[in-house]
C-alpha cells in the first residue's frame, strides 16, 4: 500500500498514528531491527532481500478482498511460506469475525481519517459492530508474534482521531487488538479487548507534541 499523505484544512503535512506512536519503542525498536539484521548477515541472507512483512501484507489483503466481497487477490510473487503463513492468518481472522459476531463498517474500514485537534491522520483496519448487543468497536490486526505498547498507543490515537471525526458515533464496544501470528497454527488468534485506553491517549497526545519538537521517526 502507497504511503498515505495526511494534509490539515490549511494544508499542512502532518504525522499518522503508527508514526506517533513508534516513537513509543524508539530506540528500543532500532536495536531490535538491528539485533534482527546481524542474525541475517549470520545466518548468511540479505537483510535487504529479507520479506518477512510478506505474509502480513498478503494476509492484511485477504482480509480486505474478504470484508468488501472482492476477488480474491493475487499470490504472484510470494513465496509458498509466505503464502501459508498468510492463509493462516486469515483463517484466525475467519474464525475470530465468527466467534465475536463482528460486522465491520466497510464504509469506514482503510479509510484515512484526519484530526485538525490532534493535527494527526490515521486509517484504521476495521471500525465495526461487535459482540451479541453490535456495539460500534476498534480494530485492528496485527499479524506479528508479539504485541508492543506501541500498539495500544496507535490504537488510542485511532479512537481520538474518530470521536473527533464521527462525534455522533462513539466507540461504545471499546478498542479491539487482535494478533495473528505469522507462526502460529491455522486458526489461532490472541483477542484483547479494553473498555478505553486513557492512558494510551495520554502518551499518544505527549508523542504528538515531542514529534513537533524531535521528529522521532
Amino acid at each position: 500500500m502507497p504511503r498515505i499523505i495526511y494534509k490539515l484544512k490549511d494544508g499542512k503535512i502532518v504525522p499518522g498514528c503508527s508514526t506517533i506512536a513508534s516513537g513509543w519503542n524508539y530506540p528500543d525498536k532500532s536495536g531490535a531491527m538491528i539485533g534482527w539484521a546481524i542474525n541475517e548477515i549470520a545466518a548468511g541472507r540479505n537483510p535487504r532481500e529479507q520479506t518477512g512483512v510478506e505474509p502480513g501484507k498478503l494476509a492484511h489483503t485477504m482480509i480486505h478482498a474478504h470484508v468488501w466481497k472482492a476477488p480474491e487477490p493475487t499470490k504472484d510473487g510470494f513465496s509458498k511460506e509466505h503464502i501459508s503463513k498468510a492463509e493462516d492468518a486469515f483463517l484466525a481472522y475467519l474464525e475470530f469475525e465468527k466467534q465475536y459476531k463482528v460486522i465491520p463498517l466497510v464504509k469506514y474500514c482503510e479509510q484515512p481519517l484526519i484530526s485538525e485537534r490532534y493535527r494527526t491522520g490515521g486509517t484504521p483496519d476495521f471500525p465495526c459492530l461487535i459482540g451479541d448487543d453490535q456495539k460500534v468497536g476498534m480494530l485492528d490486526f496485527k499479524v506479528t508474534n508479539d504485541i508492543r505498547s506501541s500498539h495500544r498507543i496507535q490504537l488510542a490515537g485511532y479512537g481520538l482521531i474518530w470521536t473527533d471525526c464521527y462525534p455522533d458515533m462513539p466507540l461504545n464496544g471499546g478498542y479491539h487488538l487482535l494478533r495473528l501470528g505469522k507462526d502460529d497454527k491455522a486458526g489461532s488468534f490472541e483477542h484483547s479487548y479494553w473498555p478505553h485506553l486513557k492512558l494510551q491517549e495520554q502518551k499518544f497526545i505527549l508523542l504528538r507534541e515531542l514529534y513537533e519538537d524531535y521528529k522521532i521517526v
